[in-house]
């Protein structure tokens, strides 16, 4: 987070997504189905891998903010380190 590696909330990486090409998008597998459709439907368009096995609150605590739903990676050399 610190680096600037990451763009989260829903808006913010839909955004991002259309404008750049993040790495990977971690989506949480509590998030409501239209916030799922909406993120698998801009990966799957833009060919983006994308992961939805954490929980909203792993990833908060992953990325130190309440309440996150969706992030993107920018990084290459941060997802290689989540993985």
């Amino acid at each position: 987070m610190r680096k600037g590696g990451v763009v989260f909330g829903v808006k913010q990486v839909i955004e991002y997504i259309q404008t750049s090409q993040p790495t990977c998008v971690f989506l949480a597998n509590d998030t409501g189905e239209n916030t799922k459709k909406k993120i698998y439907d801009k990966c799957h368009s833009y060919h983006i891998d994308y992961n939805d096995t954490y929980d909203a609150s792993a990833l908060s605590k992953a990325i130190g903010k309440e309440n996150v739903k969706v992030v993107a990676i920018k990084d290459r050399s941060l997802l290689k380190a989540l993985k």
